[in-house]
């Protein structure tokens, strides 16, 4: 591949990468809508209340509640299970997704040579310790992959808003459930990176 073609491969893959970005945080926004209603839900409270005890409740605490009310009022294995599946995707998505919202450059960004469609994100600049250095290697590709899995987390969460004291089915809001498709990446090493 040429220089020119990988830069036009690269300039696409910006534009959507940017463009999946945006979806991303869409999905995310998403997850926390359910998350809040699931919460409201498990407390058992009337809209109202849940307004004044869990406004602004972002998804790690919002778990951390759910999981808390389902321990001290002994809700059972099954819904418990159901949840713990799709929370994990969830912090799995949420941990990745803060590290790309905050380490990613908007202006400015490196690719891999040899497949433009993926760039370097890394915290190599900002962390207080060569030690804690990540940098990941991703594309557009896996913001689709996290966008599709927070739109699933929120379609397995729907079972969860049925009244607690019907008995519980697990299942998808939209019928059948599809497998995860995200994976967190695993970090890659660069040489270390000097002003």
């Amino acid at each position: 591949m040429d220089g020119a073609d990988k830069f036009s491969l690269a300039s696409e893959e910006q534009d959507a990468f940017v463009s999946e970005l945006g979806r991303l945080m869409l999905a995310w926004a998403d997850v926390e809508s359910v998350l809040f209603k699931v919460l409201k839900n498990y407390a058992g409270v009337s809209w109202p209340v849940a307004k004044a005890l869990f406004s602004g409740t972002r998804a790690r605490p919002a778990i951390n509640l759910i999981r808390a009310i389902a321990d001290n009022t002994g809700t059972d294995d099954q819904r418990v299970n159901d949840f713990e599946d799709v929370f994990r995707k969830i912090l799995e998505i949420n941990t990745f997704r803060d590290f790309v919202v905050h380490h990613v450059d908007g202006s400015v960004f490196e690719f891999e040579d040899t497949d433009p469609s993926r760039r370097y994100i890394s915290d190599q600049l900002r962390a207080n310790r060569d030690a804690k250095t990540r940098t990941y290697l991703l594309g557009s590709s896996t913001l689709i992959e996290m966008r599709d899995d927070c739109e699933e987390a929120c379609w397995r969460l729907h079972p969860h808003l049925a009244p607690l004291d019907q008995s519980f089915q697990p299942g998808s809001g939209r019928g059948e459930r599809r497998p995860w498709s995200f994976v967190p990446h695993q970090p890659i090493r660069l040489a270390k990176w000097t002003a």
